[in-house]
């Protein structure tokens, strides 16, 4: 897909002004335009600038879902591994208990579905064999915090894919409209040159709205490295 030329917080200022001075010439510049084209300029800048909006508080509202599931995650991972530590208390090393409850599987608060898989497992490991958790001190109201907490953190964790999801479309609508906005400023502006050739200091006015600093490029991502 084509990529916008201009930095879109520009291409936002410079088409407030152009806006203004095609609304203030409409009446000469309209005959040489297609039907629609200022007002489908000013309506498209509109909407670019409220999606510039929108994107912001999408932004605020991702980071605060992923501060909660980081929260649930390292409240989960703790749930799991202090439940290890009380049943290796009791049962030996490299037995089929601990290995039945999840025992030595990697457990990582920055992944979540090792979290959700040792909650599970646990839980799961605890419900079917009630005796072997109750000499570990693991008690049914443990194994209801357990799911507790993996309800909650799978329930993020959907909802954080939902947001980039959102995010995805949003970025893709976003781009379009400002390809539409540049190529209706790029038009009005030459147009503007040929009806005001004799009124200089016009025409400038026009062309000093075309937006000068390039879009950003998207930085690369640096190469993984083996652990």
């Amino acid at each position: 897909m084509k990529k916008p030329t201009w930095n879109l917080e520009e291409v936002i200022r410079s088409g407030t002004r152009l806006g203004e001075l095609s609304i203030t010439h409409r009446v000469r510049l309209e005959p040489r335009l297609e039907a629609g084209a200022i007002d489908g300029f000013i309506a498209d800048h509109a909407g670019l600038r409220d999606a510039v909006t929108g994107a912001s508080k999408s932004q605020t509202i991702k980071i605060a879902k992923t501060q909660t599931q980081d929260q649930l995650a390292a409240e989960g991972s703790s749930l799991v591994m202090t439940h290890r530590d009380a049943l290796k208390a009791v049962y030996p090393a490299g037995s089929d208990t601990l290995i039945l409850f999840g025992v030595g599987k990697k457990v990582l608060p920055a992944k979540v579905s090792t979290v959700v898989t040792g909650l599970e497992t646990m839980a799961d490991a605890a419900e079917k064999n009630p005796e072997l958790a109750r000499a570990a001190g693991i008690l049914p109201e443990d194994v209801v915090e357990m799911r507790s907490v993996r309800d909650a953190l799978v329930g993020t964790d959907t909802d954080q894919e939902k947001l980039k999801g959102t995010a995805k479309e949003s970025t893709a609508t976003r781009n379009a409209r400002h390809l539409r906005v540049e190529s209706a400023m790029r038009k009005i502006v030459g147009i503007a040159g040929i009806v005001f050739r004799k009124e200089p200091q016009i025409a400038q006015a026009f062309r000093d709205c075309l937006p000068t600093t390039p879009a950003r490029a998207k930085k690369k991502a640096p190469a993984a490295t083996a652990a």
